[in-house]
């Protein structure tokens, strides 16, 4: 008896979290795919009745892991990620990656370039990778992300690690507003999108925006790189008055330096150009 009580012991230790709803991806269908649309070279795996997982690379931002659940958390919470050998593997070892955030929305984490690497080189050499968070209905949850296909698709992947980036952090989610000619103010047309930043903030208290302010060329720099400020100053301003805490938004004034290019490849007068770039970036990112 006292064997059967340590067999079945041993075997819960293995399941993980006692009767832990479990999600992994089928070995028929477990591959990774790779997508580039030019601006984005993205990794994705689906996890049947969960969701998804993707490594991303955009121009001017850097590698980031997010998991987007079709079950959206209703409040934020906390995570634990570890690496394990699949049954097969007998030469590889598990090793815990830690603590991550969870938030309440559409995405449920993102990892920056540094975590986000732990785990790519994890399915790199062979690895499951296990997410266990409690599921929106309370539930103990496991995700397991599968290694299967993972090394057939570095070689278009890998050319995407090595862009430069502008961003030094994860982006959760980015928004973006744009300004008159020459004005700071706010245009009544940028409400809505404002309205949905202000629901994701108090959604997710431990969260952070950062507040990315742009000019198009005409004008000295010094004077652009001031009105660019200030448009950030002005997003930031409007969501204070409705309760956001200031210290949780950084402005950064990138005056001309960071123009947009014409929303297709049809022609597009200079002053179209130059209007995409009077703008401010929301990007939605962790502490």
């Amino acid at each position: 008896m006292k064997r059967f009580l340590l067999i079945g012991m041993l075997l819960g230790l293995a399941a993980g979290p006692l009767g832990a709803v479990e999600y992994a991806a089928q070995l028929s269908e477990g591959g990774w795919s790779f997508r580039h649309d030019g601006e984005v070279c993205e990794l994705r795996q689906s996890i049947p009745r969960y969701g998804e997982v993707r490594f991303s690379a955009e121009r001017d931002r850097d590698l980031q892991l997010e998991v987007r659940p079709v079950h959206p958390l209703a409040a934020p919470g906390k995570g634990r990620m570890a690496m394990h050998p699949p049954v097969w593997r007998h030469d590889l070892s598990r090793r815990d990656l830690g603590v991550v955030p969870l938030l309440a929305g559409e995405v449920l984490t993102v990892l920056g370039r540094e975590r986000a690497l732990e785990v790519f080189y994890a399915l790199e050499t062979g690895h499951e990778v296990r997410l266990e968070h409690v599921g929106s209905a309370g539930e103990p949850v496991r995700v397991t992300l599968s290694p299967a296909g993972f090394r057939q698709v570095l070689a278009d992947f890998r050319p995407c690690l090595d862009r430069p980036a502008r961003l030094d952090f994860p982006v959760i989610r980015h928004w973006r507003v744009q300004f008159d000619f020459d004005e700071d103010r706010l245009r009544e047309t940028a409400r809505p999108t404002l309205e949905r930043v202000l629901q994701r903030l108090r959604e997710n208290p431990r969260t952070r925006l950062v507040l990315g302010g742009h000019a198009d060329p005409q004008g000295e720099r010094d004077y652009n790189r001031e009105l660019s400020r200030g448009r950030a100053q002005s997003v930031r301003d409007w969501l204070a008055q409705r309760g956001i805490d200031p210290g949780r938004m950084e402005v950064r004034a990138f005056g001309e330096s960071w123009p947009l290019e014409a929303d297709s490849e049809e022609e597009a007068s200079e002053e179209e150009v130059w209007a995409r770039s009077r703008r401010v970036d929301l990007w939605w990112t962790l502490p």
